[in-house]
């Protein structure tokens, strides 16, 4: 019977064999709150290409971002076709910035802000969705049902949001009161 080590090299410097560095892998901390973050912390912003006259596609407006402005950044194609672009740094956000702020070349972009799904809870099932509707952080309001069979559908007292930014642990909707919120899952 042969009695041998598995693992013939030698360990590296930081003490991880070759095999072991590959599998190993750095635990990162979530991203902090906006809020609370330094610049180098926070996430970097997106914009979308709303109208670009010059150019006939917004495929040909990303390869004139590349060599015109040499700028390194990040492109991902939504699901409705939107280009969004994404800068590889801090600097390369601010270029792009620049450029949405003046529109060179009839080149428009919006920025991208995040929105976040969640849910108010205890909504009373006789209030219309309008007072909700009218708040500053909510992007749309879609009342949750239960399916009771025989294809009836009754409402609950729960409300699917979209919102602006962060979900809030609570939403103050003046006369109607205040509502908890939970994030969506």
């Amino acid at each position: 019977m042969a009695t041998g080590n598995r693992c013939s090299e030698k360990p590296a410097d930081n003490g991880f064999t070759l095999d072991q560095r590959k599998r190993f892998k750095v635990k990162r901390p979530p991203f902090p709150q906006q809020s609370g973050a330094t610049a180098a912390e926070r996430p970097i912003p997106v914009w979308r290409v709303v109208r670009h006259e010059d150019f006939a596609s917004p495929y040909q407006l990303v390869r004139w971002f590349e060599s015109e402005l040499q700028l390194a950044f990040k492109v991902d194609v939504s699901t409705t076709g939107e280009f969004l672009l994404r800068g590889a740094t801090w600097d390369a956000a601010a270029t792009i910035q620049e450029v949405a702020d003046g529109q060179p070349r009839d080149i428009v972009l919006a920025r991208r802000e995040p929105s976040m799904r969640g849910v108010l809870v205890g909504y009373p099932t006789g209030l219309p969705l309008d007072p909700v509707l009218e708040h500053p952080l909510v992007e749309t309001a879609v009342r949750c049902s239960y399916n009771a069979g025989l294809k009836r559908h009754f409402p609950t007292r729960q409300v699917q949001l979209t919102l602006r930014g962060h979900v809030p642990a609570a939403l103050d909707l003046c006369c109607f009161g205040t509502f908890a919120v939970r994030r969506f899952i």
